[in-house]
């Protein structure tokens, strides 16, 4: 599953991913950071749940992350918390922006550059 973190954020990945986790009109709000954290996680944490609740037992989310860093933290909040709970049933790939450029294993969209970091999973 190829997801961008954040809808409408940046268009750019639309030829290369299936859908958004979370919607921006939803995440980006003025309101404290740590709400938007809070937020997120909620939302990630009710969505794996429910991934996991149709019988699937792993789940790969190859996920294209945005800079909205309240965002970031809470999803991986809920990923580590997932993890803890069922080791082995989730691996997340993050796909950073490699500005001007990248190797030749990297994600090429329309015009941008996505490379792999290191993969969070467990067990």
């Amino acid at each position: 599953m190829r997801l961008a973190l954040l809808s409408i954020r940046h268009t750019e990945m639309d030829p290369v991913i299936d859908g958004a986790w979370l919607r921006n009109a939803d995440v980006s709000r003025p309101r404290p950071a740590g709400q938007t954290d809070d937020f997120v996680y909620r939302a990630s944490v009710q969505q794996l749940d429910a991934l996991f609740g149709d019988g699937v037992d792993r789940l790969r989310i190859i996920m294209f992350q945005t800079g909205l860093d309240t965002a970031v933290v809470g999803f991986y909040r809920a990923v580590v918390d997932r993890l803890l709970r069922r080791p082995g049933s989730l691996e997340v790939v993050p796909m950073f922006y490699a500005a001007g450029g990248g190797d030749a294993g990297a994600t090429v969209t329309q015009s941008a550059n996505f490379e792999p970091g290191a993969v969070w999973a467990a067990g």
